[in-house]
């Protein structure tokens, strides 16, 4: 199967126009034909940008401000008192001397100073949040009431600090509204969760001026009439963190993960009483080639979005 998959995609690859760009995102297209009504059947979220952006310089101040936030909101979401912010401090040194040397080897072979800095904030943040996962117990699905308590603290800090005072226009989306499509038989309020999607927009707008990430878009995708909301997040500078937690088998019990990303649009949505089930997926947008895959998109996908 895995190799039948593989073959579906070099074939999807090749009829792709790789210089066709959707005009609304500005992304590469993957052509998989046109709808009833004479649109092309694109893929806009998983092309690269036609013009990319580069990354912003690393604002150091702010990525060390969301390590303690993270660390505050795991000592403030613990219901026993435990473990304390020293526990958590002294459990991120254990980490880093077991883990530093493999990735010292990635750093040094930074090309510039500046892409050293972020690969050293990547190892920073996977040794924080392996410490806070490790001593919260987060790793299990018994465990969950305990996630979500620190989602819900870290995603709320984060959302008062960078979106103090967003509303629902701040939110901007770069696919033309349709009423029609997007919100028919949907229970929920369509304004609360603009809401939620405009305070989203603000933290994502201050975190790529930060340079913690890149080019990024939400949308409300018209095929699934409201009850799905995508985040397409280029160029992570922490998406190493979140696979290696995936693939060391730390994230087993967490849906969506537990990152700086996911617990603010979790902490949106959920103020905005929304419900919801999160999905995260790694994409390089430039290809499906596995042997040359090399994600840089974070994709959060939240899907059959309710009233709560």
């Amino acid at each position: 199967m895995d190799n039948l998959d593989e073959k579906w995609e070099r074939l999807s690859d090749g009829l792709r126009d790789e210089n066709k760009c959707d005009p609304n995102t500005n992304r590469r297209l993957y052509d998989n034909g046109y709808r009833k009504d004479g649109t092309r059947v694109g893929n806009p979220v998983l092309g690269a940008p036609c013009q990319p952006q580069p990354l912003s310089s690393l604002d150091v101040q702010v990525a060390e401000l969301l390590l303690d936030m993270m660390v505050d909101a795991a000592v403030s979401s613990n219901s026993n008192g435990t473990p304390n912010r020293s526990n958590i401090l002294e459990k991120i040194q254990d980490i880093k001397a077991l883990v530093q040397p493999s990735f010292e080897r990635d750093m040094a072979q930074s090309q510039t100073e500046e892409e050293k800095m972020r690969k050293e904030y990547n190892f920073k943040t996977f040794c924080t949040l392996k410490a806070i996962i490790t001593l919260c117990n987060f790793n299990n699905r018994s465990s969950l009431q305990n996630v979500r308590a620190f989602q819900s603290r870290y995603g709320n800090a984060l959302l008062h600090t960078f979106a103090q005072g967003a509303s629902k226009q701040d939110y901007y989306s770069p696919f033309p509204d349709n009423d029609d499509f997007q919100f028919n038989d949907n229970e929920y309020d369509k304004d609360n969760l603009i809401q939620s999607l405009g305070a989203i927009r603000v933290v994502l707008d201050k975190f790529q001026k930060a340079g913690l990430n890149g080019f990024y878009e939400i949308s409300i995708p018209y095929d699934d009439y409201g009850s799905v909301v995508t985040i397409a997040i280029d160029d992570d500078i922490t998406i190493g963190t979140d696979m290696l937690l995936v693939e060391q088998g730390l994230t087993n019990g967490l849906s969506g993960g537990c990152g700086p990303y996911q617990s603010m649009v979790r902490a949106a949505l959920e103020n905005s009483n929304l419900a919801f089930g999160m999905d995260t997926f790694y994409l390089d947008p430039s290809t499906t080639k596995q042997s040359v895959y090399n994600p840089t998109q974070l994709l959060l996908s939240m899907n059959n979005l309710r009233k709560a």
